[in-house]
């Protein structure tokens, strides 16, 4: 646990330190822009389904880490949704111009954005897939390499 506070708070400094952080806070208007660009994408949700990858996994790699921790950890998630949609849509709306939002908005709306925005979720979800086989893949060739050159994997 310790480890994961360590982590924590070190990304908090550098977060903090960063030239974003320095940046004027973006209008009220381009917020709500952005917000709804977040909302369209679906942003919360792809969070919480990769969030929910991640745990999967972790459950099977710190299995003493109690489940009712993950479950907790899953369900806080889920209730604080809100600020995290709140959050990414500063952070769009700081990264990117008012007039950039709208148009973006506005394709998003159309017909061909609607079909981008649909058929994203199944985009992701195979990406992210078959990132993982190319990390597995790449890890497994790493291994075999070092193995025979007799080097230790562990």
């Amino acid at each position: 646990m310790y480890r994961i506070t360590a982590a924590f708070l070190t990304l908090a400094v550098i977060l903090s330190s960063s030239p974003a952080a320095a940046q004027e806070p973006p209008s009220d208007e381009s917020i709500a822009a952005a917000r709804e660009i977040v909302l369209l994408l679906k942003v919360d949700s792809l969070m919480i389904t990769t969030m929910e990858t991640s745990v999967d996994g972790q459950r099977g790699v710190l299995p003493d880490v109690p489940a009712a921790f993950w479950d907790r950890l899953l369900e806080r998630a889920r209730a604080d949704l809100p600020m995290l949609t709140d959050s990414v849509s500063v952070i769009y709306a700081r990264h990117v111009s008012l007039p950039d939002l709208q148009a973006l908005l506005a394709f998003y709306q159309s017909p061909t954005g609607a079909r981008i925005v649909a058929a994203l979720p199944t985009i992701q979800t195979m990406a992210r897939d078959m990132g993982a086989r190319w990390g597995e893949r790449i890890g497994t060739e790493v291994a075999n390499e070092m193995t025979s050159q007799q080097e230790p994997v562990q």
